[in-house]
């Protein structure tokens, strides 16, 4: 079963949500439950598991504690659930990078319904990929790596290193092709900028001729004869989010 959250100060924008969330599974005959919550602190208070939901829509603009600090403290316990801002404004998507947001849909925009479905289908799209995974023989022994975790995988003289964000501190380690990895990922967010960076741009800042800006700074080089393919590569990923 799907669970979801529904967290809004509006109680009539609230139905509206909820019933248009119900639509879209119902016609697609998801199975699913739906929880609402009246402010972000209700939803992280200590009688609400949160750890339960795979999908939270959340208001930006609430009193009290607002949807970008309510999805922080969400984000601690579930890294993997998926994010939805619902919001009569855009002036946070730089934050929405931080809590990994996977859309922002405005309130009042003429396609509302017809967003909030769209983001639907990216989600369960998603949710059938999280399946995947490689898993590797490292330095550190046995690992299973999920595409969504790692940030970017680096090739120097035949040894790999997998830059993994749940992970900071260890390094992963391995000796084999980086074409390899490449092919057996196989997530539309991976992409080789250079023959020894394959990236995920889930995780990119900005792209600029030749270079391309992760989170917590890191930059890489970008090869020319590949820059067109990391731009697409970014347009795609970046104006999904």
């Amino acid at each position: 079963m799907l669970k979801i959250a529904v967290c809004d100060d509006e109680a009539v924008f609230l139905n509206k949500l909820c019933g248009i969330i119900a639509q879209y599974l119902e016609g697609r005959k998801v199975d699913y439950a739906i929880d609402v919550f009246a402010s972000g602190k209700e939803f992280v208070s200590d009688s609400t598991d949160i750890t339960k939901y795979n999908i939270v829509f959340l208001d930006v603009n609430m009193a009290e504690m607002d949807g970008i600090q309510t999805a922080k403290q969400f984000r601690l316990l579930c890294p993997k659930s998926f994010l939805v801002f619902v919001t009569a404004f855009i002036d946070y998507t730089l934050e929405g990078y931080k809590v990994e947001a996977i859309r922002y849909v405005l309130k009042d925009d003429h396609y509302f319904k017809e967003n909030i479905f769209e983001a639907l289908e990216v989600i369960l799209l998603k949710m059938q990929h999280l399946s995947k995974f490689i898993e590797y023989e490292f330095n550190v022994g046995v690992r299973r790596l999920y595409p969504e975790e790692i940030i970017y995988v680096e090739s120097n003289l035949h040894k790999l290193t997998f830059h993994v964000k749940k992970d900071k501190e260890t390094i992963y380690s391995i000796y084999m092709k980086l074409d390899d990895v490449e092919t057996a990922l196989s997530d539309e967010c991976m992409c080789r900028i250079h023959k020894s960076y394959l990236v995920n741009m889930r995780y990119a800042v900005s792209l600029e001729r030749y270079q391309l800006k992760l989170y917590e700074k890191i930059q890489l080089p970008i090869a020319q004869k590949r820059f067109i393919e990391a731009k697409n590569c970014f347009s795609q990923v970046k104006g999904a989010i």
